[in-house]
């Protein structure tokens, strides 16, 4: 729970200082260091514990200015945090003008999910490296996951975490490149 609340205090107060790459797993190097520095998160948290290979010292210091984490991340980016913003493409689409993640924990938003594992499908279609816990290849056209057991925890805005199992996911959004994040 401290972990949770610590993420989404930390994502909301943070927002404008993410990384300039519009996916939603990139993030500016100083919002990372403000997070372990002000908030007390460890490396630890920015990657899930059942997926080792994440936490690797190539994505934790990506370049000058990113960092790659295991977990995805909308909140506190206009770009990823509205429909059509130019970034990418929501999967399931919101009323118009109505926002798709928070800004504040007061918006009134169609998902109220903060934090999910890092589930991402390539071009191809396919999972491996890349998702924490998916394996096999995700059918567009039915926007489901053919694998072999898996799935996702998703954080909400009030604090709770659930596991998704991958055949309740669905492809939440795209970016402009292909690449899907599912939870």
């Amino acid at each position: 729970m401290k972990m949770a609340t610590g993420f989404t205090t930390a994502a909301l107060v943070l927002a404008g200082t993410t990384a300039a790459h519009y996916a939603p797993y990139w993030f500016h190097a100083q919002a990372r260091d403000t997070m372990l520095d002000e908030y007390g998160l460890t490396r630890d948290y920015c990657y899930c514990p059942s997926n080792d290979a994440w936490n690797d010292d190539a994505l934790w210091d990506w370049d000058a200015s990113n960092t790659v984490w295991g977990y995805a991340n909308f909140t506190g980016d206009e770009r990823l945090s509205h429909q059509n913003s130019g970034s990418g493409v929501w999967g399931t689409q919101p009323d118009a003008g109505e926002a798709t993640m928070h800004q504040t924990l007061d918006d009134i938003t169609f998902y109220d999910v903060v934090w999910m594992d890092l589930s991402r499908s390539d071009p191809t279609h396919v999972f491996g490296p890349g998702g924490n816990h998916v394996n096999g290849t995700a059918d567009p056209g039915t926007n489901t996951i053919n694998g072999k057991g898996g799935g996702g925890n998703v954080s909400y805005i009030d604090g709770h975490t659930e596991w998704h199992p991958e055949n309740e996911m669905e492809m939440r959004w795209q970016d402009n490149l292909g690449y899907r994040v599912w939870w």
